[in-house]
């Protein structure tokens, strides 16, 4: 059976919300294109969203839930 991923990027989560909460949005934005990290629910939409039929021809792909972080500094 062939899959999908999700790769997200920053998620505000209790792990990560010392770092976050320490960072401006100045910084975060040089991390990703929305200038914050990603709220839990907005990950667990796209989870929600590849789970239904609608995506019949979506097929071995990883989707990147990363507020724009890759389309700042794409992977080689």
């Amino acid at each position: 059976m062939i899959t999908n991923a999700i790769a997200p990027g920053w998620v505000y989560t209790p792990m990560t919300a010392e770092f976050v909460d320490q960072t401006t949005h100045e910084q975060l934005k040089r991390v990703n294109t929305l200038g914050r990290a990603g709220r839990p629910e907005e990950i667990a939409n796209v989870v929600t969203y590849l789970l239904t039929d609608t995506p019949e021809f979506l097929v071995g792909t990883t989707v990147f839930v990363d507020g724009g972080q890759t389309a700042l500094a794409p992977m080689p």
